[in-house]
């Protein structure tokens, strides 16, 4: 059984090279009712993308799907169109302002580069 998730912000932990670690984070909003949420990332040095958190409104598995081009309209998120599936993890309902890891994503965006990313439920 498929299961929805209301995805109520993201925020990024950070490494930058030779810099310590800093969190980017979304205004905390909720309410977009959809199983997941779609965005861009550009690096405007090399940085380390170590974790995504997001707000659920409801328990289950969650998945982070990144794709080496920038998202240009309502992307289609399969390894056919150049997606990679880098992390699963379950996550709980914490409502907003409550962010949870979905797993350690552990990825390298180099300097100038612009990366789509997709975070949702399974």
């Amino acid at each position: 059984m498929k299961k929805f998730y209301s995805l109520l912000t993201l925020g990024l932990l950070l490494s930058f090279t030779g810099l310590s670690q800093t969190y980017l984070t979304t205004p905390l909003l909720g309410g977009n009712s959809s199983s997941g949420c779609t965005f861009n990332v550009t690096a405007h040095q090399s940085v380390f993308i170590e974790d995504i958190r997001a707000s659920f409104g409801g328990a289950g598995t969650a998945v982070i799907w990144y794709n080496p081009v920038a998202i240009s309209g309502p992307p289609t998120i399969s390894t056919a169109t150049g997606w990679v599936q880098i992390a699963t993890g379950a996550v709980t309902a914490g409502g907003v302002g409550s962010l949870a890891s979905v797993a350690p994503t552990n990825l390298f965006m180099p300097a100038g580069s612009t990366f789509g990313f997709h975070v949702g439920g399974v």
